[in-house]
């Protein structure tokens, strides 16, 4: 899966004897993530959701209070990575 690379790669510099000998590369966050972070959900209905959970196999069962929260969090997720894998392939085209 193409994650788009860093969103913010940070790169540190080594000193030694005097100069610069080489680098760390951090690649912080992937493209992906932050776009999955920027995801606009408000494009989701709401009476998309089960439905929406359904295709992804998002289990139901559990009715409490916080099995309806993290049903509500694990449909959000899925769909914030379904966006972000959209923009990806739309930057390659």
């Amino acid at each position: 899966m193409n994650n788009g690379g860093p969103a913010f790669p940070v790169v540190t510099p080594i000193a030694h004897d005097g100069g610069l000998d080489a680098a760390i590369v951090e690649d912080g966050m992937s493209l992906r993530d932050y776009f999955a972070g920027h995801a606009d959900l408000t494009l989701v209905g709401a009476d998309d959701i089960e439905d929406i959970a359904a295709v992804l196999g998002i289990d139901t069962c559990d009715q409490s209070n916080l099995g309806k929260i993290r049903y509500g969090a694990a449909v959000a997720a899925a769909m914030r990575y379904i966006f972000a894998d959209a923009m990806i392939e739309a930057r390659e085209k």
